[in-house]
Formats: C-alpha cells, structure tokens, sequence
C-alpha cells in the first residue's frame, strides 16, 4: 500500500508543516511490516509495526501507559496488521490496525524525531513527549 502525497494542497498554513525536514515526499506502508517515510530532504526511517502500535499516541493508548499497562498485547505480534492509513491535514497520519483500533494520529514532527533519535518521542502521559 502506498499512501499518495500530494504534490498541492497539504495546507501548510494553519498548522501544517512547511519544513522540508518534517514534510513527507514520500510514504509507503507494508501492511505485515512496516511504515517508510521519506522526508522532503531526502531522508527516509523506517518503523517497524510493532513499534507503532505499542506507541500509538491515541488518548486510550496513552492512558493505559499512563498506569503503567501496555497499549496492546504483544503475545498477538503475529496477527499484527495496518489495515488502513490515511493522511490527516498536512501533519500526521491515522494507522487503523486489524484489531479496529485506529484513533491515534502520528505527528509528522514526531516520527522525524523518532526516527533521527531512535526511540518513540511519546511519552506516557501526553502521547507526545514530555
């Protein structure tokens, strides 16, 4: 599955991304694993599903980090899928799992750091770092 970038219309303004360092130019998602972006400065990180979906920033995700729980059972690691993607205005995308769930949208900014770092920049508590 490969997610269409537009070439226009992202809406940068009012609240989209304008710096080619966190803008995508490319996205491709392997269902069965993983998630490649490639950067407008010709950068691209790779995410494992695994990963993702243990760090899904969605509100229910974060409250069960928040008490110390796992956002999902890994012991399903093998049934793990993306069912669909979709792009969210000009700063994020939605991934649905195979397991319905589907609410958490991943920052652009944030899987730039993500992938520049080499850990998750969501934190617990906010989803989105501290």
């Amino acid at each position: 599955m490969v997610v269409e970038v537009p070439q226009f219309g992202w809406g940068w303004q009012g609240g989209g991304v304008s710096d080619d360092a966190v803008r995508p130019a490319d996205i491709t998602v392997k269902r069965d694993e993983h998630v490649a972006i490639e950067f407008g400065d010709g950068r691209t990180f790779t995410y494992g599903l695994a990963e993702l979906r243990q760090h899904c920033p969605c509100a229910h995700c974060r409250g069960r980090r928040d008490q110390g729980q796992l956002p999902w059972d890994p012991a399903h690691i093998d049934e793990l899928r993306i069912t669909d993607a979709e792009l969210t205005g000009g700063w994020g995308i939605r991934l649905e799992w195979q397991d319905g769930h589907g609410t958490g949208i991943y920052p652009w900014e944030h899987l730039r750091a993500w992938g520049e770092q080499g850990e998750a920049p969501f934190g617990a508590d906010s989803g989105l770092g501290s």
